[in-house]
């Protein structure tokens, strides 16, 4: 009894002193090795013990689990316009920048047709409504015959990201109900995501992502809301960690990772060593990390590379270049929009 006593529940750790934004750069960053494997026609092999499931799934899976442990504690603390006004900080002027930079720099740049025909076609200028989330990640003459076509395809989250935080509100809204309203979507997700096949287009497409997507962000949501009676175990956490290990070797490796690899994760956040914690102090480059490294790789397999180069070329050349891009968007962009609303509420590093 004693020994259980000395185990301090989550609600009762200071709130500010983790390492999210540690372990979300070093997720950003397993999200461009999991590109480097695509872009040049190898399979990873995470994909071949799991059927399918990569190390950028993975590593999205875990952004999601600390966005829905933030967001939710964000909404806990502020109106639902300020609430609002805070996600739209976070998300959208790195997003804009990105996309300008795409469709004026590097468009013209590595683009196979003529620059008149390049800024006279449509879908040029549609590119532009990514910054709503809206439309393709594609560009006249860009990355054609590429592994992986399109665009910065590491973008397509962002829309079931924002698609997140709406839904959370609504589930948020709930009062004293909210901890059955979160707990009934996770359940309702955990229970459908395999029955949804995200291969499909159209309506069925999304909604595979969704539900795919947000078993994870209501876990986050579910360890905020249960923080006052969540033991932060260290031994607990790494057994946690050692059955999504095992997981990886079955079907249900997503399964495991909602479920012990949130707990798992919120362990090692909360006790990880101040060294770790310290990788981030001078700013959350995540971000930038993640909707710059793509487009740098790509640009990469077309200029010296070529699509039949070792997958590891690829990120010896792309990680410099990707960690250099997020620092710039957190120092120029970023923290810029960040600077005058709230600094001290973490929230906002999402």
């Amino acid at each position: 009894m004693s020994n259980m006593a000395r185990v301090p529940m989550l609600g009762a750790l200071p709130a500010r002193d983790n390492g999210f934004n540690s372990i979300r750069i070093i997720a950003a960053l397993a999200v461009l090795v999991s590109h480097s494997f695509a872009l040049t026609g190898s399979t990873e092999p995470l994909e071949r013990t799991t059927g399918g499931t990569t190390l950028g799934n993975l590593a999205v899976a875990v952004f999601f689990i600390i966005s829905g442990y933030l967001i939710a504690a964000s909404f806990a603390r502020s109106s639902p316009a300020d609430f609002v006004e805070k996600r739209a900080r976070r998300i959208m002027p790195g997003l804009a920048v990105a996309i300008i930079l795409s469709v004026l720099v590097l468009g013209p740049a590595v683009t196979r047709l003529p620059l008149t025909t390049y800024f006279h076609s449509p879908e040029t200028w549609r590119y532009l409504l990514g910054m709503v989330f809206v439309g393709r990640h594609e560009l006249p003459g860009v990355f054609v015959g590429q592994p992986n076509g399109g665009v910065n395809g590491s973008l397509w989250t962002l829309k079931f990201e924002v698609a997140s935080y709406g839904l959370a509100m609504v589930l948020m809204a709930a009062g004293r109900w909210r901890v059955v309203t979160v707990a009934t979507a996770w359940a309702l997700c955990m229970a459908t995501a395999h029955l949804l096949d995200g291969r499909q287009s159209g309506v069925s497409y999304y909604l595979a992502q969704m539900v795919g997507l947000f078993r994870f962000f209501a876990a986050g949501m579910l360890v905020w809301l249960g923080r006052d009676r969540l033991p932060i175990h260290r031994g607990a956490g790494a057994v946690a960690l050692l059955a999504v290990v095992g997981a990886a070797f079955t079907p249900w490796f997503c399964e495991v990772v909602a479920t012990a690899g949130t707990y798992g994760l919120m362990v090692f956040a909360f006790t990880c060593p101040t060294w770790f914690r310290r990788l981030t102090e001078r700013g959350d480059i995540s971000y930038g990390t993640y909707i710059y490294a793509f487009p740098i790789q790509q640009v990469l397999v077309q200029w010296c590379l070529g699509s039949a180069a070792p997958w590891v070329w690829n990120i010896a050349l792309a990680l410099p270049l990707t960690l250099a891009a997020g620092a710039l968007s957190w120092v120029l962009v970023e923290s810029r929009c960040l600077a005058t609303a709230a600094p001290m509420d973490t929230s906002y590093r999402i």
